[in-house]
């Protein structure tokens, strides 16, 4: 670019002449607009994967399908196991409470307050497992229900059923 007044080149991006002090005036330059025109998804190239890679891919999500499921099973059984163990533990606290209680006899002696304090003691233990119980399988069935939501997501993003 050169000052319009006395001539002197100067730099592209100059906003005054270094020689004479003159503004420079930027020429106008025209941009070109340009579209960019989408390809339809019809018309895109695909990539071919041979018959052996598909297999090969079908083979993995199987593979991995029954992993989530064997997962979601073993969780299952053990929500199962852990459920079955609290109510044991509560049905004999409940049964050691009904001893405690029973042995009173309508006296109050050191045996019966022993048998009574028996009692209340396996009666909050019952509670307490009772509702142990219920806090547990509320967490494992948020757990399942997350596994389970998992699976299904798999399967329809690799398009791959359980059993083929």
């Amino acid at each position: 670019m050169f000052c319009f007044n006395c001539g002197k080149e100067l730099p592209d991006c100059a906003k005054f002449c270094i020689r004479c002090g003159e503004k420079t005036t930027f020429p106008v330059t025209t941009v070109k607009k340009v579209t960019v025109q989408k390809t339809p998804v019809s018309h895109r190239p695909t990539y071919d994967k041979s018959q052996e890679q598909q297999e090969e891919v079908r083979r993995m999500n199987q593979n991995t399908l029954k992993k989530l499921q064997k997962e979601f099973d073993d969780l299952e059984d053990k929500k199962g196991t852990f459920s079955a163990f609290y109510i044991i533990i509560a049905v004999i606290a409940v049964a050691f409470s009904f001893a405690g209680f029973a042995s009173m006899n309508g006296e109050l002696t050191e045996d019966t307050l022993s048998g009574m304090m028996t009692g209340l003691i396996s009666a909050a233990v019952a509670l307490g497992m009772f509702f142990g119980t219920l806090i547990y399988n509320s967490k494992m069935n948020r757990i399942l229900d997350e596994k389970r939501r998992k699976i299904e997501r798999f399967k329809i993003e690799n398009d791959v059923d359980a059993e083929e």
